[in-house]
């Protein structure tokens, strides 16, 4: 039984190294952005979504208007993740 969960475990990994490779992010291209528009437009994507489930959702956002040098496509990625 330890010899086949080694074996699975080494074919498991082989496939996490080949995925990987596949799903590499591309290397960001930085610009400036402003974090509250980001937020925002992610935001008001899932009103509707949100409407609908009953679910409100409060932003508090920095009234000084971040800016900032990112991937604005890699940034609003994380916040939908979040």
């Amino acid at each position: 039984m330890l010899g086949i969960a080694i074996q699975r475990n080494y074919q498991m990994n082989r496939f996490m190294q080949n995925f990987s490779n596949v799903v590499k992010l591309p290397l960001p291209e930085k610009d400036k952005m402003d974090l509250n528009a980001s937020v925002t437009l992610v935001l008001e994507s899932f009103s509707s979504a949100l409407k609908e489930k009953r679910i409100d959702v409060e932003a508090s956002l920095d009234k000084s208007a971040p800016i900032i040098s990112a991937d604005r496509s890699q940034m609003e990625q994380v916040f939908l993740i979040l």
